[in-house]
Protein backbone atom coordinates (compact mmCIF):
# COMPACT_ATOMS: atom_id res chain seq x y z
CA UNK A 1 0.00 0.00 0.00
CA UNK A 2 1.52 3.12 -1.40
CA UNK A 3 0.83 6.19 1.39
CA UNK A 4 4.08 8.38 0.40
CA UNK A 5 2.14 11.22 -1.73
CA UNK A 6 -1.09 11.39 1.10
CA UNK A 7 -1.64 15.44 2.11
CA UNK A 8 -0.81 14.51 5.23
CA UNK A 9 3.25 13.46 4.85
CA UNK A 10 3.83 15.85 1.83
CA UNK A 11 2.94 18.73 4.08
CA UNK A 12 0.83 21.11 6.64
CA UNK A 13 -1.01 24.07 5.37
CA UNK A 14 -3.33 26.34 7.77
CA UNK A 15 -5.39 29.50 7.48
CA UNK A 16 -4.09 32.10 10.34
CA UNK A 17 -7.33 34.55 9.24
CA UNK A 18 -8.28 37.54 7.47
CA UNK A 19 -7.18 40.94 8.43
CA UNK A 20 -10.46 42.27 8.53
CA UNK A 21 -14.09 41.31 10.25
CA UNK A 22 -15.71 42.81 7.02
CA UNK A 23 -14.98 44.12 3.84
CA UNK A 24 -16.20 47.18 1.14
CA UNK A 25 -17.21 45.82 -1.93
CA UNK A 26 -13.61 45.93 -4.40
CA UNK A 27 -11.76 46.55 -0.75
CA UNK A 28 -8.30 44.39 -0.95
CA UNK A 29 -7.94 41.62 0.93
CA UNK A 30 -5.87 40.24 2.99
CA UNK A 31 -5.47 36.58 3.92
CA UNK A 32 -2.65 35.06 5.93
CA UNK A 33 -1.55 31.23 5.28
CA UNK A 34 1.50 29.10 6.50
CA UNK A 35 2.71 26.00 5.66
CA UNK A 36 4.86 23.79 7.59
CA UNK A 37 6.24 20.41 7.89
CA UNK A 38 6.53 20.49 3.83
CA UNK A 39 8.71 16.94 2.37
CA UNK A 40 8.43 18.89 -1.36
CA UNK A 41 10.05 22.18 -2.05
CA UNK A 42 8.25 25.34 -0.73
CA UNK A 43 9.49 27.09 -4.05
CA UNK A 44 8.07 24.93 -6.63
CA UNK A 45 4.20 25.34 -5.07
CA UNK A 46 1.43 27.77 -5.17
CA UNK A 47 -1.81 28.95 -3.77
CA UNK A 48 -4.92 28.80 -5.46
CA UNK A 49 -7.70 30.90 -4.12
CA UNK A 50 -10.90 29.75 -4.64
CA UNK A 51 -14.47 32.19 -3.74
CA UNK A 52 -17.67 30.48 -3.17
CA UNK A 53 -21.09 32.01 -2.71
CA UNK A 54 -23.72 29.20 -1.82
CA UNK A 55 -21.30 26.50 -2.84
CA UNK A 56 -20.90 28.43 -6.49
CA UNK A 57 -17.67 29.34 -7.77
CA UNK A 58 -17.25 33.03 -8.43
CA UNK A 59 -13.76 33.84 -9.03
CA UNK A 60 -10.22 32.24 -8.37
CA UNK A 61 -7.20 33.33 -7.90
CA UNK A 62 -3.12 32.10 -7.94
CA UNK A 63 -0.65 33.13 -5.48
CA UNK A 64 2.91 31.81 -6.08
CA UNK A 65 5.19 31.08 -2.95
CA UNK A 66 7.96 33.04 -2.77
CA UNK A 67 8.14 32.70 1.39
CA UNK A 68 10.00 29.47 2.99
CA UNK A 69 8.42 27.21 5.33
CA UNK A 70 7.03 28.28 8.46
CA UNK A 71 7.40 31.57 7.40
CA UNK A 72 3.62 33.51 6.92
CA UNK A 73 2.29 33.99 3.07
CA UNK A 74 -0.33 36.31 2.50
CA UNK A 75 -3.20 36.04 -0.24
CA UNK A 76 -4.53 39.06 -1.60
CA UNK A 77 -7.07 39.74 -3.96
CA UNK A 78 -10.34 42.15 -4.60
CA UNK A 79 -13.43 41.66 -2.61
CA UNK A 80 -16.27 41.03 -5.21
CA UNK A 81 -18.44 43.65 -6.23
CA UNK A 82 -22.16 42.91 -4.53
CA UNK A 83 -23.07 44.20 -1.42
CA UNK A 84 -23.32 42.53 1.78
CA UNK A 85 -22.64 38.46 0.83
CA UNK A 86 -20.79 36.40 2.05
CA UNK A 87 -18.13 34.13 0.71
CA UNK A 88 -16.43 30.97 1.66
CA UNK A 89 -12.56 31.57 0.61
CA UNK A 90 -10.64 27.92 -0.10
CA UNK A 91 -7.03 28.40 -0.36
CA UNK A 92 -5.52 25.05 -1.76
CA UNK A 93 -1.79 24.34 -2.01
CA UNK A 94 -0.93 23.32 -5.37
CA UNK A 95 2.37 21.83 -7.22
CA UNK A 96 3.57 22.30 -10.33
CA UNK A 97 1.42 19.73 -12.08
CA UNK A 98 -1.53 20.95 -10.66
CA UNK A 99 -2.02 18.95 -8.16
CA UNK A 100 -3.96 19.70 -4.56
CA UNK A 101 -1.50 19.00 -1.50
CA UNK A 102 -3.54 20.41 0.96
CA UNK A 103 -6.26 23.18 1.85
CA UNK A 104 -7.76 25.04 4.08
CA UNK A 105 -10.82 27.22 3.96
CA UNK A 106 -11.98 30.61 6.29
CA UNK A 107 -14.67 32.78 5.47
CA UNK A 108 -15.32 36.88 4.27
CA UNK A 109 -18.29 38.87 4.68
CA UNK A 110 -18.31 41.75 1.93
CA UNK A 111 -20.48 44.57 3.65
CA UNK A 112 -20.13 48.27 3.30
CA UNK A 113 -21.72 48.46 6.93
CA UNK A 114 -21.78 45.65 9.94
CA UNK A 115 -25.62 46.63 10.68
CA UNK A 116 -27.29 44.22 8.58
CA UNK A 117 -25.32 41.11 9.51
CA UNK A 118 -23.98 41.88 12.94
CA UNK A 119 -22.02 39.33 14.85
CA UNK A 120 -21.81 40.60 18.03
CA UNK A 121 -19.05 39.96 20.81
CA UNK A 122 -18.35 41.35 24.41
CA UNK A 123 -15.32 41.97 26.28
CA UNK A 124 -15.45 42.67 29.88
CA UNK A 125 -11.63 42.39 31.76
CA UNK A 126 -9.81 45.49 31.82
CA UNK A 127 -6.79 44.03 33.96
CA UNK A 128 -3.70 45.39 33.52
CA UNK A 129 -1.38 44.13 31.03
CA UNK A 130 -4.07 41.93 29.06
CA UNK A 131 -2.97 40.28 25.27
CA UNK A 132 -5.96 43.04 24.39
CA UNK A 133 -4.58 42.84 20.77
CA UNK A 134 -4.35 38.76 21.03
CA UNK A 135 -7.97 39.06 22.27
CA UNK A 136 -9.21 41.09 19.08
CA UNK A 137 -7.34 39.05 16.72
CA UNK A 138 -9.19 35.66 17.65
CA UNK A 139 -12.44 37.21 17.81
CA UNK A 140 -11.80 38.40 14.38
CA UNK A 141 -11.23 34.93 13.40
CA UNK A 142 -14.83 33.77 14.56
CA UNK A 143 -15.89 36.98 12.31
CA UNK A 144 -16.93 39.11 14.95
CA UNK A 145 -17.55 42.47 13.53
CA UNK A 146 -18.98 44.42 16.65
CA UNK A 147 -17.81 44.68 20.50
CA UNK A 148 -20.23 45.40 23.32
CA UNK A 149 -17.44 46.66 25.89
CA UNK A 150 -19.56 45.43 29.21
CA UNK A 151 -19.19 47.32 32.63
CA UNK A 152 -16.39 49.61 31.42
CA UNK A 153 -17.58 52.53 33.21
CA UNK A 154 -16.96 54.16 36.07
CA UNK A 155 -20.66 54.10 37.01
CA UNK A 156 -23.93 54.10 34.99
CA UNK A 157 -24.66 57.72 35.50
CA UNK A 158 -21.32 58.79 35.18
CA UNK A 159 -19.65 56.61 32.65
CA UNK A 160 -16.01 58.56 32.97
CA UNK A 161 -15.11 60.51 35.93
CA UNK A 162 -14.84 64.04 35.46
CA UNK A 163 -11.04 63.68 36.04
CA UNK A 164 -10.52 61.95 32.70
CA UNK A 165 -10.19 63.85 29.48
CA UNK A 166 -8.26 63.60 26.36
CA UNK A 167 -5.26 65.48 27.66
CA UNK A 168 -5.17 63.20 30.87
CA UNK A 169 -6.11 59.73 30.63
CA UNK A 170 -5.69 57.88 33.59
CA UNK A 171 -7.67 54.64 35.37
CA UNK A 172 -10.40 54.70 37.42
CA UNK A 173 -12.74 52.39 39.33
CA UNK A 174 -16.26 50.95 38.71
CA UNK A 175 -19.39 50.75 41.41
CA UNK A 176 -17.54 47.38 42.85
CA UNK A 177 -14.05 48.94 43.73
CA UNK A 178 -12.79 47.36 40.38
CA UNK A 179 -10.13 49.11 38.53
CA UNK A 180 -10.43 49.81 34.43
CA UNK A 181 -7.40 50.48 32.93
CA UNK A 182 -7.47 52.32 30.54
CA UNK A 183 -4.52 51.40 28.80
CA UNK A 184 -5.93 48.09 28.10
CA UNK A 185 -9.45 49.23 27.37
CA UNK A 186 -7.49 51.86 24.62
CA UNK A 187 -5.30 48.57 23.08
CA UNK A 188 -9.19 46.59 22.76
CA UNK A 189 -10.37 49.73 20.78
CA UNK A 190 -7.59 50.41 18.47
CA UNK A 191 -7.14 46.74 17.77
CA UNK A 192 -10.69 46.28 16.61
CA UNK A 193 -10.81 49.66 14.54
CA UNK A 194 -7.70 47.96 12.38
CA UNK A 195 -9.87 45.10 12.01
CA UNK A 196 -12.77 47.16 10.92
CA UNK A 197 -14.90 46.00 14.27
CA UNK A 198 -17.41 48.76 15.69
CA UNK A 199 -16.72 49.53 18.91
CA UNK A 200 -19.73 50.03 21.27
CA UNK A 201 -19.77 51.35 24.86
CA UNK A 202 -22.47 49.35 26.78
CA UNK A 203 -24.19 51.51 29.44
CA UNK A 204 -28.26 51.27 30.37
CA UNK A 205 -30.34 53.73 28.96
CA UNK A 206 -32.24 54.59 31.69
CA UNK A 207 -30.38 54.08 35.53
CA UNK A 208 -28.22 55.32 38.02
CA UNK A 209 -26.50 54.48 41.21
CA UNK A 210 -26.46 55.70 44.53
CA UNK A 211 -24.52 58.90 44.25
CA UNK A 212 -26.53 60.36 41.87
CA UNK A 213 -29.98 60.82 44.24
CA UNK A 214 -28.09 61.54 47.48
CA UNK A 215 -25.34 64.06 47.48
CA UNK A 216 -22.83 63.65 50.43
CA UNK A 217 -24.64 65.54 52.99
CA UNK A 218 -27.02 62.46 52.41
CA UNK A 219 -29.70 65.26 50.39
CA UNK A 220 -32.09 64.48 48.01
CA UNK A 221 -30.86 65.24 44.67
CA UNK A 222 -33.09 66.68 41.72
CA UNK A 223 -32.53 63.78 39.66
CA UNK A 224 -34.93 62.07 42.46
CA UNK A 225 -37.64 63.54 40.64
CA UNK A 226 -36.80 61.50 37.45
CA UNK A 227 -36.80 57.86 39.16
CA UNK A 228 -39.03 54.88 38.38
CA UNK A 229 -41.72 53.32 40.68
CA UNK A 230 -43.68 50.51 40.50
CA UNK A 231 -47.46 51.52 39.67
CA UNK A 232 -49.99 51.10 42.50
CA UNK A 233 -51.45 47.49 42.10
CA UNK A 234 -48.19 46.07 40.03
CA UNK A 235 -47.71 42.16 41.37
CA UNK A 236 -44.16 42.44 40.74
CA UNK A 237 -43.06 45.33 43.35
CA UNK A 238 -43.67 48.26 45.61
CA UNK A 239 -41.42 51.66 45.65
CA UNK A 240 -38.82 52.96 43.75
CA UNK A 241 -37.49 50.33 40.91
CA UNK A 242 -33.84 49.03 41.70
CA UNK A 243 -32.19 46.64 42.36
CA UNK A 244 -29.09 45.53 44.75
CA UNK A 245 -25.78 45.26 42.76
CA UNK A 246 -23.44 44.31 45.61
CA UNK A 247 -21.15 45.41 48.43
CA UNK A 248 -19.46 48.59 46.65
CA UNK A 249 -16.63 50.92 48.97
CA UNK A 250 -17.68 53.98 47.09
CA UNK A 251 -21.42 53.06 48.93
CA UNK A 252 -22.92 52.71 45.01
CA UNK A 253 -24.20 49.18 44.94
CA UNK A 254 -27.89 50.05 44.22
CA UNK A 255 -29.15 50.43 41.27
CA UNK A 256 -32.15 53.01 40.15
CA UNK A 257 -34.18 53.18 37.29
CA UNK A 258 -35.27 56.64 35.30
CA UNK A 259 -37.85 57.41 33.20
CA UNK A 260 -36.33 56.87 29.93
CA UNK A 261 -38.76 59.61 27.99
CA UNK A 262 -38.28 62.84 30.64
CA UNK A 263 -36.10 65.01 28.86
CA UNK A 264 -33.83 66.47 31.84
CA UNK A 265 -32.53 62.49 32.02
CA UNK A 266 -32.43 62.54 28.02
CA UNK A 267 -30.15 65.98 28.19
CA UNK A 268 -27.91 64.47 30.99
CA UNK A 269 -27.59 60.86 29.66
CA UNK A 270 -26.92 61.84 26.08
CA UNK A 271 -23.79 64.65 26.99
CA UNK A 272 -22.18 62.13 29.60
CA UNK A 273 -22.26 59.17 26.81
CA UNK A 274 -20.85 62.02 23.81
CA UNK A 275 -17.96 62.75 25.92
CA UNK A 276 -16.98 59.27 26.81
CA UNK A 277 -17.88 58.23 22.77
CA UNK A 278 -15.19 61.56 22.33
CA UNK A 279 -12.39 60.46 24.87
CA UNK A 280 -11.87 57.02 24.22
CA UNK A 281 -13.10 56.93 20.62
CA UNK A 282 -16.19 54.59 20.62
CA UNK A 283 -18.14 54.38 17.87
CA UNK A 284 -21.35 54.08 19.63
CA UNK A 285 -23.64 53.56 22.92
CA UNK A 286 -24.97 49.78 23.04
CA UNK A 287 -28.10 50.92 25.24
CA UNK A 288 -29.14 47.99 27.48
CA UNK A 289 -32.67 47.49 29.19
CA UNK A 290 -33.56 45.07 32.09
CA UNK A 291 -36.50 43.66 29.94
CA UNK A 292 -40.62 44.01 31.12
CA UNK A 293 -41.14 44.31 34.83
CA UNK A 294 -45.01 45.65 34.57
CA UNK A 295 -46.62 49.34 34.57
CA UNK A 296 -44.21 51.60 36.21
CA UNK A 297 -45.04 56.11 37.21
CA UNK A 298 -42.58 58.92 38.11
CA UNK A 299 -42.26 60.89 40.79
CA UNK A 300 -44.59 62.96 38.88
Amino acid sequence: MQSAHTTEQKLSFRIIGSDKALYAPKETVTISCKIEQANVPVESLALETLLFHHEKKVSSFQTKLLSRQGEEVQVLFPAPDPDFTGYLVRIQVVDEAGEVLAKDTCAIDVSSSFVKFPRYGYVCDYGPSLPAEDMIAQMNRYHINVIEYYDWHHLHHEPLPDSVSKDHLSDWTDWSGRTIHVDTLLRYIKAAQKKKMVNMAYNMIYAGTDSFFTDKEGRETPACYWRLFFKEGNPKGKGPFYFTMGNSPSHNGHLYFVNPLNPEWQTYIFAKENRALEILDFDGWHGDTIGEFGEMTDAY
